[in-house]
């Protein structure tokens, strides 16, 4: 069919028409006949065809008026900004402007000169009566007037009801409407489109033809008198039909709104269509996307739309889906849920087929190096032991051999872990002790204990283990954080790691000789190493089970830096120990294992009172020192701060319930100013986020940075894009200051450049800096917090809440603290050392590994899926 298709012409569609009859008697087309009679009588019983071919029609005509309204990124559309908001409307409003395209034959010039809005001014009151039934209160009144306002109650004959009016009230409105006046020229265009289709005459009257003379028209037979009974019969089956009428009405909506979910799927496929080079299917797609459309667009016009029709579109669209759906799930299904049952099955298939193939016998495999492991497979499939095959993939090398340990929980009997000193004793028989010691040499572990000292002179490695002793001991820390596992549930993961590593690319050329390196490079598997994991639920009502996995982990933890693991290197006996240098983790999980009773949930706001009426006394928010208690300000920086006097001094648990932690071997809204400044572009909050978030993304493609986020939300954002943000507000701050700055603009600008070249300067050094690297960071973090702490002030002055004190704000103030602590020492402890990047991302591949057990069997598969990529990746 050309595009566009044009309506068919009266003698066209004359043409088509059958020729009617009566019962009775037939009618022949005389002389005196008028086209216009014959064509009353063919309309009439061909009416239904002719209408759905002109809706089919109209469809289209709206989904071309749709292209044109269509905004482009330019922001202009191919209407005029009238037509543009009567077409937004939607409904009848722009149901007549598809009549108007349609009576133009689709031709654009036309449609814009005749379209044209004529506001209606309209004024509607209404009277609002408010009444009610009431008993007893009003008694005597509806007395009075009768038993009209009397009535006995449904349930309880005995009561009477009383009708009374409460009070009436009056509203009057000012409507105003806006509808299309159009007009027609030209051939068959004199009269105006009626409600039924466009160019389809109304059947002609029974009036006399133009000749004036008379017409012999058949005479209607007289109907019999019905009884009753058939009465009474068809107005029961004209009930009937109207009730099912309703219903289908009804079911519209339901439908539409199936379909154009629907229709998002099809949205989700365009990309991998145009892939795969599809184009056939994605037109289908598109011309299905359109006839939706049409069809909703028409629903909302006429309201008169059957379901039957909606259904058959649906099921249209559903089978051209369903094989991308299905493949698609399949796919999903194989990347996430493939089981020991299914890899047991395949191998079994296999080597079936390679004994029928080689006439091999069952016990031998020919010259097959996999041999031996597909006879296991094939065995545990015919036996359903498929679980069973980890200790197969252990005997060919396919999965790491750390044995698995048991400890009996409170629920959990035989919870499986890993012990930190079989680790240890794995990776030695392996030859994989690089791992542990970020490929570094025993005489860089002995530098490391002898800066160390200058650090923690009290850890206990210092008086348990002479020199010798300590070249052999591998400094490490532990880490624990949730991750997500099946049903969006909680997974505690526990890993260990070492202090030293490869270092971090921003580093290479840049850091001092002899910094050594932080453990950021590497697969997470080989620098990150798993000891046990352990489903919320387990713990979330009781957290002692909790406490006991953690003992036993730290019991271990403390008997390899005593005892340690006698192993011969180079032919010599020597005991390697591992000692534990610190806890990571965010601080929710730190309070949690710490028992703290100092932490960042006890920020206490001014005011706040207890249930008895008292004022709560604030307990601290800090577990290093008593920031935030009594007359000991959290936002203080300076080297005078007063919870620097108490650094170190109280134990931030209770020593009636200690943490099993305590006893491990260790050492004792920048966007919004810019809002307020007016350099976001006009519109409410959302489309000024919009700008800011345009602007950005220019900035990115301009120093050709990566950004991930799809838009700026007033949720925080994480990882890579934190960077981008800042440094994109340097700039930002900084051609706001060269064009008129303020004190309020300065202080912004320079905390954020500060606060940049503090990131700076640690990712550009080592696990331990230089006197001088250490200056300059200290520099940089006063500079933000005093800077901060400015805009701040000038904030909370001008009753703006742009620049909260938070605790993470004293977190911060602890960088500065501790480099400072340590200035006059030769190496400084890098704060680096603490961040937590690289076990994020181990802690979201061990929840990966969960989400394909039960939860009976959850912890024991994931650990057996973890030594099988630790194998793969070391």
């Amino acid at each position: 069919m050309p595009w566009p298709p044009k309506f068919p012409d009266f003698e066209d569609a004359e043409d088509d028409l059958p020729t009617p009859t009566t019962s009775g008697s037939d009618v022949a087309r005389g002389s005196n006949e008028t086209p216009d009679e014959l064509l009353a009588s063919q309309v009439a019983s061909t009416s239904g065809a002719i209408i759905s071919m002109q809706q089919r029609i109209l469809a289209k005509y709206d989904a071309k008026l749709r292209r044109m309204c269509k905004v482009k990124a330019s922001g202009q559309a191919g209407v005029t900004n009238d037509i543009l908001a009567a077409w937004k409307e939607g409904g009848t409003t722009r149901a007549g402007l598809v009549k108007i395209l349609a009576d133009c034959s689709g031709n654009k010039e036309k449609f814009l000169k005749r379209a044209s809005l004529k506001i209606k001014h309209l004024k509607k009151g209404t009277l609002q009566v408010k009444a009610g039934w009431y008993s007893e209160a009003v008694v005597q009144w509806c007395k009075k007037k009768g038993s009209k306002y009397v009535k006995r109650d449904k349930y309880e004959p005995t009561k009477k009801l009383y009708w009374v009016e409460v009070s009436s009230e009056g509203v009057f409105e000012t409507i105003n409407e806006e509808e299309l006046e159009h007009e027609f020229e030209g051939d068959g265009l004199d009269a105006p489109v009626n409600d039924r289709a466009p160019n389809v005459p109304e059947p002609a009257s029974e009036s006399c033809s133009d000749s004036g003379e008379e017409v012999d028209t058949p005479k209607p037979r007289q109907s019999k008198s019905k009884s009753p009974k058939n009465s009474n019969l068809e107005r029961r089956a004209s009930s009937a039909q109207i009730e099912l009428a309703m219903q289908d009405i009804e079911n519209v909506p339901t439908i539409l709104s199936g379909l154009f979910k629907t229709v998002g799927k099809i949205q989700n496929l365009i990309p991998d269509l145009k892939a795969d080079g599809l184009d056939a299917d994605l037109n289908k797609l598109m011309v299905l996307h359109d006839e939706i459309a049409a069809l909703k667009s028409y629903w909302m016009a006429h309201k008169n739309m059957k379901a039957k029709e909606l259904q058959s579109k649906n099921l249209e669209v559903e089978m051209l889906l369903r094989p991308y759906i299905v493949v698609g799930q399949l796919r999903l299904l194989w990347r996430r849920l493939v089981s020991h049952r299914l890899v047991c099955q395949i191998a079994s298939g296999f080597w079936k087929e390679f004994q029928e193939a080689t006439n091999a016998d069952r016990h031998q495999g020919g010259c097959l190096q996999s041999a031996s492991l597909l006879r296991r497979m094939h065995k545990s499939s015919k036996t359903r032991h498929e679980n069973q095959t980890t200790k197969a993939y252990e005997d060919v090398g396919l999965a790491a051999p750390i044995p698995f340990s048991y400890v009996d929980l409170d629920k959990f009997p035989h919870h499986p872990w890993f012990r930190p000193s079989d680790f240890l004793r794995v990776f030695v028989q392996q030859g994989k002790l690089g791992l542990l010691t970020g490929g570094s040499s025993f005489d860089i572990l002995a530098e490391f204990w002898q800066r160390y000292y200058y650090l923690q002179p009290s850890h206990a490695v210092y008086k348990l283990l002479d020199t010798e002793q300590r070249r052999f001991t591998i400094p490490c820390m532990l880490y624990a954080d949730e991750g997500q596992t099946l049903k969006k549930q909680s997974l505690m993961v526990i890993s260990i790691q070492p202090a030293i590593g490869a270092g971090i690319h921003a580093a290479e050329g840049c850091a001092s000789s002899g910094s050594m390196g932080n453990n950021f490079i590497g697969s997470c598997y080989k620098t990150r190493f798993l000891l046990s994991v352990l489903a919320k639920r387990a713990y979330k009502t009781n957290a002692e089970v909790l406490d006991v996995l953690m003992e036993q982990i730290v019991r271990d933890c403390n008997d390899c830096l005593e005892s340690g693991i006698s192993v011969c290197l180079g032919g010599k006996p020597v005991k390697l120990r591992l000692a534990i240098l610190q806890v990571k983790g965010d601080w929710p999980i730190l309070a949690r294992l710490g028992h703290l009773t100092r932490s960042f949930h006890r920020l206490t706001k001014g005011g706040l009172v207890t249930k008895n009426g008292k004022a709560k006394v604030p307990k601290g928010i800090c577990h290093l020192c008593r920031a935030g208690c009594p007359g000991v300000p959290l936002q203080e920086y300076t080297e005078q701060a007063k919870w620097c006097e108490t650094y170190l001094k109280d134990p931030p648990f209770d020593p009636s319930d200690p943490s099993p932690m305590w006893e491990l071997h260790q050492a004792d809204s920048k966007e919004v100013v810019l809002m307020d400044l007016g350099l976001a572009g006009a519109g409410d909050r959302n489309e000024q986020i919009g700008n800011l978030y345009g602007r950005l993304e220019t900035f990115c493609k301009q120093n050709k940075f990566s950004l991930h986020m799809s838009a700026l939300t007033r949720s925080w954002f994480k990882g890579h894009d934190t960077t981008v943000v800042m440094l994109w507000l340097e700039a930002v701050f900084g051609f706001i200051n060269e064009h008129g700055a303020t004190a309020y603009t300065r202080n912004i600008e320079t905390a954020i450049r500060a606060g940049n070249d503090f990131l700076r300067c640690l990712y550009r050094s080592g696990l331990w800096l230089s006197k001088a690297e250490a200056a300059s960071a200290i520099m940089h973090s006063t500079t933000f917090c005093r800077c901060y702490l400015s805009a701040a002030e000038t904030a909370f002055r001008q009753k703006l809440l742009r620049f909260k004190i938070s605790p993470k704000f004293h977190a911060f103030c602890h960088f500065a603290f501790e480099m400072d602590r340590q200035i006059q020492n030769t190496w400084i402890f890098s704060p680096m050392s603490s961040c937590c990047q690289q076990d994020e991302d181990f802690v979201g591949k061990i929840a990966g590994l969960s989400v394909c057990g039960q939860f009976k069997v959850v912890h024991t598969q994931t650990l057996q899926r973890y030594v099988i990529n630790l194998e793969q990746n070391w």
